[in-house]
């Protein structure tokens, strides 16, 4: 009864969202003149290391060949390119994945996890012990190895210390109950980002900077007013914009444009425009806090503000590209050569019948079926796991041992 009462305002919500046709202006505009520059091993990446099939349906390359300088080697580009996808794959176990209905278990793989990432990072404590859980479970944290091995032969411990702290801040943020009408409450705007800011992320990535330029940081480093303004608007520039369409397909609301139209009465369109002038905000702070960094008489060595700064473009810009070519949130032909986004609020009846018809005319199983689906895969350690991919209406990750 209790899951029935939270449900119910929702898909009143989603209903009354249904039909309305939303635009998402250009994100390049936001800081003319950024490039996205890809690493020269891409395309090897993409075609040997990660495969075919995973990039076609999620591209998780491409934001690691933005984000790697053609100065890092092909391997640093490779564990980019796994950390940035486990991110998603990790957070879609929460939302949509085989976590998202069961509270309890949700909260024992969340305190498994943090355990496991202060033991890989830092050697703390000892490994928690994960045969209680599935094998998709146990999986999915241990397809992170091969990523935690890499980061520990090249960081310091301070460094890694930094990033730690981020992941454990990230994962114990994480829920899977979201918390829009959670007991008849509605966050505020600024409740929701107080959220946003550890449940995106975008804190993770970034302690990952100093991994992609090879420099190595401490806790006083990211203390700097100038740098912790850099990060905060590096996070806040993660807009929710992409996303929508896909949550509200999952029976999520835990977005930033449904908390401005139930805030401020807004419609869905109104709503995305709000948030734009947002995320233009969020990067005129950024270009702020550049500046700021550079003068600030609380000096980082020039190679950590160089990659600090340079990341930090590349994370927000990057990010966006990659959703702009990939396919994880929109198809190509919904966007203009303008890059301006155009789309419809699609009810729940209309997305089923729209994955009938892919099956119908693609089979089912095919590689445009993510379209219309979270991204439900991975892939780990070459030499003992191989992807299979997911049918269409699969609900959980499916692994093989290779043997």
């Amino acid at each position: 009864m209790a899951e029935q009462a939270v449900n119910t305002p929702h898909k009143a919500f989603r209903g009354s969202l249904e039909g309305q046709v939303v635009t998402i202006p250009s994100i390049y505009k936001l800081i003319p003149g950024w490039q996205p520059n890809l690493h020269e091993g891409y395309k090897r990446a993409r075609d040997d290391e990660l495969g075919p099939w995973l990039f076609c349906a999620a591209d998780f390359g491409r934001f690691a060949a933005v984000w790697v300088p053609n100065s890092q080697s092909y391997r640093v580009l490779c564990t980019a390119a796994k950390y940035f996808a486990w991110y998603f794959v990790y957070d879609d176990i929460f939302d949509c994945g085989s976590l998202k209905h069961d509270q309890r278990a949700a909260e024992n793989y969340r305190q498994s996890s943090l355990q496991y990432f202060q033991f890989t990072l830092l050697g703390l404590g000892s490994l928690p012990e994960l045969s209680g859980f599935d094998s998709e479970l146990q999986n999915a944290l241990h397809s992170w190895d091969e990523v935690g091995e890499h980061i520990r032969e090249v960081y310091s411990e301070n460094t890694r210390k930094v990033l730690c702290d981020e992941m454990i801040r990230y994962v114990g943020s994480l829920n899977n109950v979201d918390s829009i009408f959670r007991d008849n409450d509605l966050p505020s705007v600024e409740e929701y980002w107080n959220r946003r800011e550890a449940t995106a992320g975008v804190y993770c990535v970034v302690a990952t900077i100093p991994f992609i330029y090879g420099v190595d940081i401490e806790q006083a480093d990211i203390k700097i007013p100038a740098m912790r303004d850099l990060w905060k608007h590096t996070s806040y520039s993660s807009n929710d914009m992409f996303s929508l369409r896909k949550e509200l397909g999952e029976n999520q609301i835990e977005n930033l444009i449904p908390v401005l139209i139930l805030n401020c009465g807004l419609d869905c369109n109104t709503a995305m425009q709000k948030s734009y002038q947002l995320l233009h905000n969020e990067a005129e702070g950024l270009q702020h806090a550049k500046s700021r960094l550079f003068h600030s008489s609380q000096q980082v060595s020039p190679n950590i503000s160089a990659a600090f700064i340079k990341g930090y473009l590349d994370t927000t810009m990057g990010l966006a590209h990659w959703s702009y070519c990939g396919a994880r949130y929109f198809k190509s032909w919904e966007q203009d050569d303008q890059n301006v986004i155009k789309f419809t609020v699609q009810g729940q009846t209309q997305r089923k019948s729209e994955i009938n018809l892919n099956e119908q005319v693609q089979g089912p199983g095919s590689v445009t079926w993510y379209r219309f689906l979270p991204i439900q895969i991975f892939f780990i350690t070459p030499t003992i796991f191989s992807l299979v991919a997911l049918m269409a209406r699969s609900t959980g990750f499916r692994w093989f041992s290779r043997g």
